[in-house]
């Protein structure tokens, strides 16, 4: 990339233009997406900057800031820099900057000998660093479109100037810079205020001369310094974005007093509200006016909790149910994990009143599970990144506000995870449930999508994952992966790194034959890591001398026991592309793992069942030395000279190795031992539920068939294993099947064994369906519910969507209630657990296999959704629709096509068009298990004239359908005695000959 440095007077002062020239070494995103669009960065200084008085060095270190994320190797700039920079950036990015002037030496500022400048907001958390550094000067970056092209925005910069005028008043230094540096990206301000970059500090950077500047602050608090927004912890070593800055910045003689990196969110609104109280405005809202936020945003909602927990006073219920149920709100909360989840639970476990919603939220956050105190002390290593001769003063004024953590709460800090992991089966049903009360209580039928609706934020039908899809990834239809053109092993490249999970417990003798055998694999070792958990073995397991290159073992510490808990503790920590679950007690032949890739790198929504045999095996009948010594000489199949097939190799050959299977029978076979998925397919379903431990396998490979998995046994020559022992399930099968049966069951809507126990409720219901309920009457709605609840399917959750009116206030008409047929309905059906009252079309449930859409005014027989299903079934589809005369629709969705279709990047009106090109569509023009009523009557004898006309139908149908049998029946006959009268004369021949032959 080279970069042309020029400066033009500005009516405000000196513009400087970074007018950007990229070649193909240059990085098109980074940091989740964003894109560098515009080709011209422009600040406009203050008059009394010049570039003539400001050090080289300093122009440079703002260019590169400007665009750091998208540069490739190189950096030219139209101007030199010193080799004392050139040399600290190479050392640190890796980034060539130059030219270099070997003459001209860096800017030689000692630290501590001027004034800190900072990068300031207006918010709460740059404002609480401004507290803490009370002679520092402030810079406010402000967004100006500056740009070529037209931008649309929310933000306003109103309340952040005002915050400026104030700060003015009170004596401090504040320079308004305007610069278009985060309007030259897409999305706008994305990477902005985060550790990883520090384009909005460029005020600073250039006006450090000017000013006498010696050193950077930016009120990046512990959420975004730490990482504690995100998944977990992560210590700010020497590769972290805040160590590396302020190495870079120490060369132009700029320290770094980041002075509230080890603060939360809770401490920096302490620190606000008593330094500056009304004196100052505050406002991190970038939306709304001054001195009058939106209350509508997230940052609106974040803050305004954490503000009550700190005084005491709640907002009213009113403001709650508004802005919770609000889009952008909903869609934050519908996060896995939620952004700055940390500050909600501290603030909600201070919570006491009754609202529902915060309720249900403190519940899905386990918030009175542990003490969130932690968040209102600080975070003490974090002061050892303050610049030295600012440290003593920012640790002596931060203790005023806060006492630092107790080495047990920073111990407990350097552990944290969020509640809500990405890949925790917990979290998602969590989620679901909380995301059912949202949609009991929201009056705005836009909240969540509708059906597969374009998503909003996160809130969306199908739990999509930021990823980068590959141009070669293929489209399969249903499961046929006889499309798919597989290497050989050795005769490809790989470019995908892999995670081998192996939870264990005990048997430290068969996990050592495991790992013996991972030592040997062809696979890349460079994009190989094995992790290893230790289930709570007593004594410990321990790690083997012969193991792979990169080979861990962590300990369970969570409240779950059993390899599906072990197997999430394994992905949680780690960072493969791949997920592959491998048993303690298995043999893996050298190309094992490289087997499974090779599909991975073909499709990204697999799921590889690999070849596995069981054999008998004797303690001590093997050595680790000799396995080793087996995988590397390409002699495991030497190992054992008599195997047992797995039950799923007879599937296999029936179904032409699952390439012709349905998807409700594929994902059986994907089960414990050694399988491998995409890790974002991993995160899409969930993980494996914790608190499963029998079953949790199958349960699993249940809901990968719901995301959309695509099940393939791998039948790779060198990819095969042997199993050390036969497993419990057939060793013990009676005792094994009476305990798991019970747990798959209720989450496993096609288990075999629902019907036999009647009308049982299920943990997991066979489908969802939903009834629209407004403008309908009340009898009209008993007579479309009614029969579902009794049907041969009583598995399922019915959502009656409606305008519903609450309960009855302290005097309110009766007869004459405004809303009375809405009042009857609620009445008679909030009692029933399958039936939920909403307001508006919730999501697709992850784990519900079935959908059901039925217009009100459908009065549906016993059987329609078995009917249906059955049809869809047969057929393979995906979608089902039945056409109602006088207009209106049935719809049935299966979960798997749409997800599928979903994961192929099909959203809105488009994604019904996948569904059919993936798994196919059925339109039915009629179904006489269902009749239309148009213009509902209350009268009795019109309601039965209604059921005759029904009836009616269904024997013309009937009758049409018996007609058609015969008719068939009769050219079967026919058929039949043609093929007779040509095979007579050919059995006499065939006699003849024997009787010749004799």
């Amino acid at each position: 990339m080279r970069i042309d440095v020029s400066t033009q007077s500005h009516a405000s002062g000196t513009a400087v233009e970074f007018r950007i020239h990229r070649d193909g070494d240059d990085r098109e995103t980074a940091y989740d997406g964003a894109i560098l669009e515009g080709d011209r960065v422009i600040t406009v200084m203050p008059p009394e900057w010049s570039a003539e008085a400001t050090h080289p060095d300093l122009i440079g270190l703002a260019a590169l800031a400007s665009v750091q994320p998208w540069v490739g190797a190189r950096l030219t700039l139209n101007r030199p820099v010193s080799a004392q920079l050139a040399d600290r950036v190479r050392e640190v990015f890796e980034i060539e900057l130059g030219p270099v002037d070997a003459a001209l030496a860096g800017r030689d500022v000692e630290i501590g000998t001027g004034r800190p400048g900072i990068a300031y907001t207006g918010g709460v958390d740059s404002a609480a660093l401004a507290a803490l550094l009370p002679q520092a000067s402030l810079y406010f970056l402000n967004r100006s479109n500056l740009a070529d092209r037209e931008i649309r925005t929310k933000y306003r910069a109103d309340a952040a100037l005002a915050s400026c005028e104030d700060m003015r008043r009170l004596g401090r230094l504040v320079r308004v810079v305007d610069s278009n540096v985060e309007y030259i990206r897409t999305p706008i301000g994305a990477p902005v205020h985060e550790p990883s970059e520090l384009s909005f500090a460029i005020p600073v950077i250039l006006m450090a001369d000017v000013d006498g500047l010696d050193a950077i602050g930016v009120g990046a608090v512990a959420v975004g310094a730490y990482g504690l927004g995100y998944e977990r912890f992560t210590d700010i070593d020497a590769d972290h974005p805040i160590t590396q800055w302020a190495a870079v910045t120490e060369a132009v003689g700029l320290g770094s007093v980041n002075a509230v990196a080890g603060l939360g969110e809770v401490i920096t609104a302490k620190i606000t509200m008593q330094t500056w109280g009304e004196r100052v405005l505050v406002q991190s809202c970038v939306r709304g006016e001054p001195g009058q936020p939106c209350k509508r945003c997230w940052k609106c909602f974040r803050k305004t909790l954490i503000d009550s927990a700190i005084t005491g006073a709640w907002p009213d219920d009113a403001w709650l149910d508004e802005v919770i149920c609000s889009r952008e709100i909903s869609a934050r909360l519908l996060e896995i994990p939620i952004y700055s989840e940390s500050s909600l639970l501290f603030s909600l476990q201070q919570y006491r009143g009754r609202h529902p919603l915060l309720l249900a939220l403190k519940e899905r956050l386990r918030c009175d599970e542990q003490d969130f105190g932690l968040w209102a002390r600080y975070y003490g290593p974090a002061i050892d990144i303050v610049a030295k001769p600012y440290r003593a003063e920012v640790k002596e004024r931060l203790e005023a506000y806060a006492e630092p953590m107790t080495e047990a709460e920073a111990e407990r800090l350097r552990g944290w995870r969020n509640q809500e992991a990405r890949f925790s089966f917990t979290a998602v049903k969590a989620r679901d449930e909380f995301a059912l009360r949202l949609a009991e209580r929201s009056a705005e039928s836009r909240l969540v999508p509708l059906s597969w609706d374009k998503p909003t934020g996160k809130a969306r039908a199908y739990p999509q994952i930021k990823r980068e899809r590959s141009p070669r990834a293929v489209e399969i239809r249903r499961n046929d992966h006889s499309v798919l053109d597989v290497p050989d092993i050795g005769e490809w490249t790989p470019g995908l790194s892999v995670s081998i999970v192996i939870p264990a417990y005990r048997d430290q003798e068969k996990l050592d034959l495991t790992l013996a055998a991972l030592a040997a694999q062809t696979y890349p070792a460079d994009l190989t890591e094995v992790v290893v958990v230790d289930d709570g073995s007593e004594p410990p397991l321990r790690l083997p001398d012969i193991r792979p290159e990169n080979c861990r073992l962590l300990r369970n510490d969570t409240r779950f026991w059993g390899s599906a808990n072990a197997v999430n503790i394994g992905v949680r920590n780690t960072t493969g592309d791949v997920v592959l679950r491998l048993d303690a007690d298995m043999i893996v032949f050298p190309g094992h793992v490289e087997s499974h890739m090779r599909w991975h790198h073909l499709i990204d929504n697999a799921a590889i069942v690999g070849q596995k045999k069981f054999v008998t095996y004797e303690s001590g009948a093997l050595t680790p030395a000799q396995v080793y010594e087996a995988a590397r000489d390409g002699r495991c199949d030497e190992l054992f000279r008599r195997s047992f097939d797995s039950w799923s190799e007879a599937l296999f050959d029936r179904t032409e190795r699952m390439a012709k299977a349905r998807t409700k029978d594929a994902y059986k076979a994907f089960v414990g031992a050694t399988g491998s998925v995409n890790r974002d397919l991993f995160a899409t379903a969930g993980g494996l539920a914790e608190d499963m431990v029998l079953g949790g396998d199958t349960e699993f490979a249940y809901r990968l068939a719901l995301a959309g998995a695509v099940f393939i046994p791998d039948d790779g020559p060198q990819g095969r294993s042997w199993h050390l022992g036969i497993p419990q399930m057939k060793s013990n099968p009676d005792s094994g099947s009476k305990f798991r049966r019970p747990l798959v069951m209720h989450r496993v809507p096609d288990s075999p064994h629902r019907p036999a126990l009647g009308h049982l409720k299920w943990e997991v219901p066979f489908a969802d369906v939903v009834v629209d309920t407004r403008g309908f009457e009340f009898e009209t709605v008993v007579d479309c519910v009614a029969p579902l609840l009794s049907g041969t399917r009583t598995d399922i959750r019915l959502f009656l969507v409606g305008d519903w009116p609450g309960p009855l206030g302290p005097r309110q008409g009766t007869i004459e209630h405004p809303q009375l047929d809405a009042f009857a309905v609620q009445e008679v059906f909030r009692h029933d657990e399958r039936i939920h009252l909403v307001k508006h079309t919730p999501v697709a449930a992850p784990s519900v296999p079935w959908r059901l859409l039925l217009p009100c005014g459908v009065v549906p027989t016993a059987d329609i959704l078995s009917t249906l299903v059955d049809l869809a079934e047969e057929h393979g589809k995906g979608l089902v629709t039945v056409d109602l005369p006088g207009g209106g629709r049935i719809r049935l969705e299966w979960r798997p096509a749409f997800a599928r279709a979903a994961w192929h990047g099909a959203l809105g009106s488009d994604i019904d068009q996948k569904v059919k090109d993936l798994f196919g569509a059925h339109r039915l023009k009629s179904l006489h298990k269902a009749v239309y009523i148009g213009g509902y009557s209350k009268d009795p004898v019109e309601r039965l004239a209604g059921v005759v006309q029904r009836q009616k139908t269904e024997l013309d149908e009937l009758r049409e359908e018996l007609a058609l049998t015969r008719k068939r029946n009769r050219a079967l006959e026919q058929r039949k005695r043609i093929l007779e009268q040509r095979l007579v004369p050919e059995r006499f021949r065939r006699v003849a000959r024997r009787l010749l032959a004799r």
